[in-house]
């Protein structure tokens, strides 16, 4: 945990090859949060800040979620004023 700001939860990098994934589903489905700019569309923030395959994104994603409703538009910007933020 960062000394300077007790708040900021500790980071983890996880790699693993494709194949593994599923095995992860379970913890994945429960949530986690990242740290993320905002101001950009949900397809900005997937393939410029997450690094995803833009094929990856436009082929396999089919429902995001932002604060429990669905995106209709992945190329809209989100209203920040909108957004709930955890603490």
């Amino acid at each position: 945990m960062n000394q300077e700001c007790p708040h900021q939860s500790p980071d983890l990098s996880l790699t693993l090859k494709l194949n593994r994934v599923p095995n992860f589903c379970q913890i994945l489905q429960g949530g986690f949060q990242i740290d993320v700019r905002v101001g950009c569309s949900i397809r900005q923030l997937l393939c410029e800040q997450l690094n995803l395959d833009s094929g990856y994104v436009e082929n396999r994603i089919s429902t995001i979620f932002l604060d429990g409703k669905p995106v209709d538009d992945m190329d809209v910007r989100p209203n920040s004023s909108t957004h709930h933020h955890r603490q």
